[in-house]
């Protein structure tokens, strides 16, 4: 049987009668620098997009329960931003994404009316569905803002702050455009 470098130093540090409260401590010191070190991590990759949006590529929100499925969908380009809105059609074991609506308005429209809801805080989100619930609507979300950094949340009947405002929104943009045919 092979002993490892530290397996050795723990059994030399056993053996010498090296202070049993030295180690413990080195111990409780090292655990407390890796447990600051994940937490710090985590802490500044969940804030490392900023505070609010000052920029956007694009923006994908799917909605899905169990009559609909639907996807809103930002692609900005420069000062010019493209709203689209899709269905989602089944046959035959396939699934087809439908364009419906689509609408063009200015890229600063829609980085006031992420802003507006808090959309960055959204970054993260893992909504739970709730218990009791045996229903609903579940949305997956990603996005591209401020210089590339990828923002996600998802959930099931379980939505972040300000949701509800964000789909109104959406409809908002897009209810006076043609159905596409």
């Amino acid at each position: 049987m092979t002993d490892t470098k530290n397996e050795r130093v723990a059994a030399n540090n056993c053996k010498t009668n090296k202070k049993p409260a030295v180690i413990a401590m080195a111990c409780v010191v090292t655990a407390g620098i890796l447990i600051a070190g994940v937490y710090f991590m985590f802490f500044h990759a969940q804030n490392s997009i900023g505070k609010s949006v000052s920029d956007i590529e694009n923006l994908t929100l799917h909605l899905s329960g169990m009559r609909i499925s639907e996807e809103y969908e930002i692609k900005a380009d420069g000062n010019q931003a493209t709203i689209s809105y899709y269905t989602f059609s089944y046959a035959d074991g396939t699934e087809e994404k439908v364009l419906k609506k689509r609408t063009a308005c200015e890229t600063q429209a829609v980085i006031d009316a992420l802003n507006k809801v808090d959309f960055v805080k959204w970054n993260g989100f893992e909504g739970a569905h709730p218990k009791g619930v045996t229903d609903g609507t579940m949305f997956r979300l990603t996005a591209t803002i401020n210089g590339g950094q990828k923002l996600t949340a998802a959930g099931s009947q379980n939505f972040p702050k300000h949701f509800h405002e964000l789909n109104q929104w959406f409809y908002e943009m897009l209810k006076d455009c043609e159905e596409i045919e």
